[in-house]
């Protein structure tokens, strides 16, 4: 599950705007040791947003615009990417810390959206809550 945080304005398509996890996971290395990171997509596209008036506009027009415009993109081959960030801490660290525990994100690389995958429908509605061996702490 991702939220989304931008500028004031309402981000014209999926493919301009930035995804910041809204849960802290946790990952194990081979050595067993735990660390607690999240994710942030941030995108290579570049911000773009509607004003307040053409939002309502667009949304009272076509309220699937934006869902269209991602399947398009893909179809014509312009697959939109993002850069993945993560930030991370021990559980040592976050014991530590006195404010919020996470430390500036690091860059992992990008990500392209080139298909859909009827599976994303239900990734976050996994029984175990274990999507693809991402643990959380709830």
């Amino acid at each position: 599950m991702f939220f989304e945080a931008q500028p004031a304005n309402t981000p014209k398509t999926y493919r301009h705007m930035n995804g910041y996890g809204s849960h802290t996971f946790s990952l194990i290395n081979a050595q067993g040791e735990r660390v607690w990171c999240k994710f942030h997509f941030k995108t290579i596209q570049g911000i773009e947003n509607f004003t307040a008036e053409e939002a309502i506009r667009v949304k009272g027009e076509d309220p699937d615009h934006a869902t269209r415009d991602l399947f398009e993109a893909i179809a014509r081959g312009d697959y939109p990417k993002w850069r993945v960030c993560i930030q991370v801490m021990t559980e040592e660290q976050a014991v530590r810390y006195q404010d919020n525990p996470f430390d500036p994100a690091l860059d992992l690389g990008n990500v392209k959206a080139d298909r859909y995958d009827h599976r994303a429908e239900n990734d976050d509605y996994t029984q175990a809550g274990d999507l693809y061996r991402l643990m959380t702490p709830d």
